[in-house]
């Protein structure tokens, strides 16, 4: 049904019958155009199946829609699993990813940080140090910094105390003022 609100209420029908019956509706309605049918989705998949429901929840980490990102990113909570902080960097890489509101892009460094482990060091890594000598001072570049402080891994702080011997400026600066923050 094209109109929203009838597939927002069938949602929320389904979110109250539960269980992994009702996954492969929800999975239909979590590619609606209105945003508020997949906020819907993410609402009723708190009472379906476990890890049966973290890739549909995965598909909305790419929305621009501060409200739907948080309660996917909330949802996702629930679970630790590697598969959740790749999907994550994955977003962050993305060459769309400095289009994306500033919200978004905060919401989704802190993320990293609370699902990351050491096998996203390597990659926060080439991403602080993205652009060489010719570095510029860059939200992403502050948030990745502040991404690995918040890890706090030997490897992510090794990684931080690398950055401080930069040769570029902005790498040097984002990971003293992350380390600044960390009380080091």
């Amino acid at each position: 049904d094209e109109r929203w609100y009838v597939c927002r209420n069938a949602v929320f029908i389904l979110g109250q019958i539960g269980g992994e019956g009702v996954l492969p509706m929800l999975e239909l309605a979590s590619h609606h155009h209105e945003v508020r049918v997949r906020r819907a989705v993410v609402q009723a998949l708190g009472n379906a199946a476990g890890p049966q429901r973290v890739p549909l929840l995965l598909d909305q980490l790419g929305s621009n829609d501060a409200q739907l990102l948080s309660a996917a990113l909330n949802m996702l909570g629930r679970f630790r699993s590697p598969v959740i902080a790749r999907a994550i960097l994955r977003q962050v890489e993305a060459p769309s990813f400095d289009q994306r509101p500033v919200d978004i892009q905060r919401a989704l460094f802190g993320a990293l940080g609370e699902f990351g482990d050491d096998d996203v060091v390597p990659r926060l890594e080439l991403l602080l140090h993205k652009g060489g000598w010719f570095a510029q001072a860059t939200l992403e570049r502050s948030a990745t910094a502040r991404t690995l402080q918040r890890l706090g891994t030997p490897a992510a702080l090794a990684a931080l105390e690398a950055g401080m011997r930069s040769r570029a400026e902005a790498v040097r600066t984002a990971c003293l003022d992350a380390m600044n923050a960390r009380g080091l």
